[in-house]
């Protein structure tokens, strides 16, 4: 997963604060209301997508961890706070029952989850949904009920697990990721070394965000990358010398130079004399 569900970029920062449930307790019928404030704490102007999910604690069929239900799109000046209101239908806390046909609200704790994305969770409340239990039907869905089956036992089923492609050499459009984890020792080294230029900020879902899209770079997007510094543009990856950074992130492979782009090119990169370094 390259980005978390609900991922977004802003120029600002929001604060989300004071969720208020209408009730603590609800029948399977009612609807839930409910209203929460989000405030613009940066200097710019931006829209925020406030995303609300679901969650059942306990249930006797298998539910997803988080299940989105609503979400709005709300634009705020620097500075300035809303008070937002949501209402969750009696369907946000009901799943299908194959063996009724129909939509039911299984009784017991959900919780009420507010967030810019479905890893960045800012607010969470508990609601208690009161109800008819399904008839001979336990609420349990742990893992502890699972059972863990052989290789074999899955053929028997007609199912089969295929191992994972084997790595491929590195190339110019491999992921500034993949160098992290296929790149040997060096790799792992330049992987670190980028994480860490690409800086720190305050708020932890902007970090975030900001490493997983340094992640999902291709390897030539880094020939882009530049001084921040007045005058000419001085670049910080050439192609000559991306070209060697792959050869050597694959020689654990037993990659050559021929396969990162030529040896002539290679040995131009680790020229220190040459115009491209």
């Amino acid at each position: 997963m390259l980005f978390p569900f609900g991922h977004g970029l802003s120029y600002t920062q929001f604060m989300y604060s004071n969720l208020e449930l209408s009730t603590a307790s609800l029948s399977s019928t009612d609807s839930l209301d409910f209203t929460l404030r989000l405030t613009n704490t940066g200097a710019v102007a931006g829209a925020e997508i406030v995303q609300i999910y679901v969650s059942d604690i306990e249930a006797s069929v298998y539910r997803p961890t988080l299940e989105l239900k609503e979400f709005a799109k709300v634009p705020l000046a620097p500075g300035e706070t809303a008070t937002l209101s949501f209402k969750l239908p009696p369907r946000a806390f009901q799943f299908y029952d194959v063996r009724s046909q129909s939509w039911y609200a299984e009784p017991g704790i959900f919780n009420v989850l507010v967030g810019a994305s479905a890893t960045d969770i800012r607010l969470r409340s508990r609601v208690d949904v009161v109800g008819p239990p399904r008839d001979g039907v336990s609420i349990s869905c742990d893992a502890a009920g699972y059972e863990a089956l052989s290789d074999a036992q899955l053929s028997l089923l007609g199912l089969k697990l295929y191992p994972p492609p084997p790595v491929t050499p590195l190339g110019m459009t491999s992921l500034v990721k993949e160098v992290g984890q296929h790149g040997g020792c060096f790799g792992r080294f330049v992987f670190n070394i980028l994480i860490k230029g690409n800086g720190n900020v305050e708020d932890p879902g902007e970090q975030k965000s900001r490493e997983e899209m340094l992640k999902s770079l291709p390897l030539q997007q880094l020939m882009r990358f530049a001084h921040c510094e007045p005058g000419p543009a001085r670049y910080l990856f050439t192609e000559s010398v991306l070209k060697c950074l792959i050869a050597m992130f694959n020689c654990r492979c037993g990659a050559s130079a021929r396969d990162a782009g030529g040896t002539a090119g290679l040995a131009r990169s680790m020229d220190p004399s040459g115009s491209d370094v």
